[in-house]
């Protein structure tokens, strides 16, 4: 549950203190699905073999507007490990190693540890009624 409550007030209230042109993670929502990979406890082989697993299927990304970033225990990266221009700030505790998924509302749909299958999160998000109304709206549904 504290976990649930840190990533609300992280979509709701990022905001950078290292970089003028930081970004909160609040201004993707309604836009964005997010994918933050935890990996605070520094096993990068495990993380990058998660990463590998989503870049894979980039296209099913894209088609549900999902976002990929790392959290290394000490700052937020881009899909590419590059450094994110959105901050994450407060962390307390975040031992947690695995896939957390943020719905388009910055609401957590799912937290699980590596390895995660893509399809499972796709067919989490396929679910959705955000989701459904999107297919239809589009009409592959």
């Amino acid at each position: 549950m504290q976990l649930r409550i840190f990533f609300l007030i992280l979509i709701t209230m990022g905001i950078g203190t290292m970089n003028s042109q930081a970004q909160s993670l609040g201004t993707l929502k309604w836009q964005n699905r997010i994918i933050i990979l935890m990996d605070a406890a520094g096993d990068t082989q495990v993380r990058n073999a998660q990463l590998a697993a989503f870049k894979a299927v980039e296209s099913e990304l894209q088609e549900r507007d999902l976002l990929i970033f790392c959290y290394n225990g000490r700052q937020l990266l881009n899909q590419d490990l590059t450094l994110s221009s959105y901050k994450i700030f407060g962390v307390d505790e975040l031992s947690f190693q695995g896939v957390i998924l943020l719905g388009k509302d910055g609401g957590v749909k799912l937290k699980e540890p590596f390895p995660v299958a893509p399809q499972r999160i796709f067919t989490l998000i396929d679910g959705m009624p955000m989701r459904r109304a999107e297919l239809k709206r589009s009409g592959k549904h």
